[in-house]
């Protein structure tokens, strides 16, 4: 795991160098213990090898394969412990996710155990409970608006061990004006989508209708897509 997170800060320093010094230093195993005795879990070694390096990040800028949140282990209880206490004191809501690969169709599941987020109640969790076909540890996506899930990846080593390969392949870019690292490609559809907005923004003199024909274009595009 060293091997990978010195990876990762070699691409860092080419391709965001300002983010390096937001990692914290590597949490003690007492640290990790703790959090474990408080999720009710045991974390696979992978993870309690990550976190002895780095303790999550600080600040909210785009980093890990676009998630702006690496969170601490003071943050993994903290995001957990909301969704605990939706589970113990919400009534149950009938719901359908949309499913991709092994995961079970739970709302939410508390051995599902947050690693990312993105802000916007969007997590990407460590499955501690896959579904039969799956495997204890992989990494799995959560949306929550339209309640879609994936698998990301099959252990949290592979999920960073894939972005340290995306790093120096030059997947990523820093941008300002976007919020941190970001996908050359996503940069490039955010550029695009910024100026078809500024387009109707002159086209249209009602701002309303501005609006609707930028998010007409963007149904129209997500459709062809």
């Amino acid at each position: 795991m060293q091997e990978i997170w010195d990876r990762i800060e070699a691409g860092l320093a080419i391709h965001a160098p300002s983010i390096i010094p937001l990692l914290q230093p590597g949490a003690s195993e007492e640290d990790i213990k703790n959090a474990e005795t408080k999720l009710g879990i045991e974390f696979p070694e992978d993870v309690r090898e990550s976190y002895r390096i780095h303790n999550g990040r600080l600040d909210e800028e785009g980093f890990l394969s676009g998630w702006t949140e690496f969170y601490s282990l003071e943050d993994i209880f903290r995001q957990w412990d909301i969704w605990r206490e939706v589970l113990e004191t919400e009534p149950l809501i009938d719901f359908q996710r949309e499913i991709e690969g092994p995961i079970k169709p739970d709302l939410f599941n508390l051995r599902w155990i947050p690693l990312l987020g993105n802000g916007c109640g969007d997590h990407c969790c460590l499955d501690l409970d896959p579904s039969p076909e799956g495997q204890v540890g992989q990494v799995i996506v959560l949306i929550h608006d339209d309640l879609d899930m994936e698998v990301s990846a099959p252990s949290f080593r592979a999920l960073l061990a894939n972005f340290a390969d995306e790093l120096h392949a030059g997947t990523y870019t820093f941008s300002e004006e976007y919020g941190g690292l970001i996908a050359v490609t996503d940069l490039a559809e955010f550029q695009e989508e910024d100026r078809k907005y500024a387009q109707f923004m002159q086209q249209y003199p009602d701002q309303k209708q501005a609006h609707e024909a930028f998010y007409e274009y963007k149904r129209q595009k997500a459709k062809n897509h």
